[in-house]
């Protein structure tokens, strides 16, 4: 049987896969009783940001925006 894990950081075990990966049940049971990985009924708000150098996060700034051109009563269309 195969189970999910969520896996926060990149394992050897899952060839390197993070997020919501699909294993074995043994190896589910042994990743996540060391730690390495999560067991998704600790809930979505409980489960640990992945870890990896790929995934780094930047300071993100709002989009300018432009002014609307706006219509008079005279301009027909």
């Amino acid at each position: 049987m195969t189970t999910l894990v969520w896996a926060y950081k990149p394992l050897q075990e899952l060839q390197g896969q993070t997020g919501f990966v699909e294993c074995d049940e043994a190896l589910a049971k042994d990743l996540i009783d060391s730690g390495e990985a999560q067991d998704l009924s600790v809930g979505g708000f409980h489960l640990k940001e992945i870890e990896s150098a790929e995934y780094a996060t930047k300071e993100m700034t709002p989009a300018k925006r432009r002014a609307a051109k706006s219509k008079s009563v005279d301009d027909k269309e």
